[in-house]
């Protein structure tokens, strides 16, 4: 029992030397969100997202424009069933084109709705799966940039649990540069 317990404090004396030893890791930090702003393909993406985006406006527009039209319609019915000068006759036959005008437009509504909710969600899934590339790319500089300047551990500046970096630690221009120049 003694001798295991003179082992157990020899052993329990020598881990501060042994973790003194060891040299600190080297952190660095990369401010991911002035990477993705900088980097040259992540700025054709978004581009490119804007342009499927006004494509999709564009081809929605004709719904857009009927709809309105049927609204202008269904005013002026409304009118004319609400003029004093109308005989009873024509009051219902003004209902009965309303209701068939209101049925059309909230069809019309209806289709408009669920192209443009496909539409967000077809586009909403291309950003993430370019945002999913570009942080592969990102990491993957990221990872050479590190690796160069000899760090080990490279942290995202904008994170909640990095409060503080001199500026010296920070990798972001070298790392657009990597993805940009390829290093050059």
């Amino acid at each position: 029992m003694k001798r295991r317990l003179s082992s157990l404090l020899i052993l329990l004396s020598a881990l501060p030397l042994a973790l003194h030893a060891q040299e600190a890791p080297s952190i660095a930090v990369v401010d991911l969100q002035q990477v993705l702003e900088n980097y040259d393909q992540a700025q054709q993406a978004d581009t490119e997202l804007r342009q499927q985006q006004q494509r999709v406006d564009a081809e929605l527009q004709p719904i857009v424009e009927s709809i309105e039209a049927l609204r202008q319609d269904r005013q002026e019915l409304i009118g004319r069933i609400n003029s004093p000068s109308i005989s009873e006759q024509g009051q219902r036959e003004a209902r009965t084109q309303l209701q068939e005008l209101e049925a059309e437009l909230q069809q019309a509504a209806a289709e408009f709705q669920q192209l443009r909710d496909e539409a967000r969600q077809t586009l909403g899934q291309r950003r993430n799966n370019m945002l999913s590339m570009m942080l592969d790319d990102i990491r993957g500089a990221s990872s050479e940039v590190a690796r160069q300047q000899g760090v080990d551990l490279v942290l995202n500046a904008q994170a909640e649990i990095v409060l503080y970096s001199a500026d010296n630690l920070d990798l972001t221009q070298r790392v657009i540069d990597e993805l940009n120049n390829g290093g050059n």
